[in-house]
């Protein structure tokens, strides 16, 4: 399920680049350029900003055609307003320690005693 709703937010995003609301969203984002920022569907990967900023127009890309609609279901949010700002903060997060996208912490770095 996971996998599907990935893939229907990057298609959606995808379809949805050459729109002026995620055009402008992103030229917003360019504005607040990053070293380890997040990454920005569209645009290349060494292409880094603002993590709220790599958010904003992954967020604006993905909900540009899914039309706002309305999600009855279990869940808290629908997947499109929470699945753009992880495609965003993944890549600069990746080093840190915590949780990974398996959800499973890093092991713990145990220092040896003699």
């Amino acid at each position: 399920m996971v996998g599907n709703r990935l893939l229907d937010d990057v298609a959606v995003a995808v379809a949805a680049l050459d729109r002026d609301p995620p055009a402008a969203a992103r030229a917003q984002a360019l504005a607040h350029p990053r070293k380890g920022g997040g990454t920005v569907l569209g645009l290349g990967p060494s292409v880094r900003v603002a993590a709220e900023w790599a958010a904003w127009a992954n967020g604006a890309a993905v909900r540009e055609l899914d039309f706002h609609d309305t999600f009855l279901a279990a869940d808290f949010a629908h997947p499109g307003d929470n699945i753009p700002p992880l495609l965003a903060t993944a890549p600069s997060s990746a080093a840190a320690p915590g949780p990974t996208w398996s959800g499973r912490s890093s092991p713990p770095t145990r220092s040896r005693s003699p």
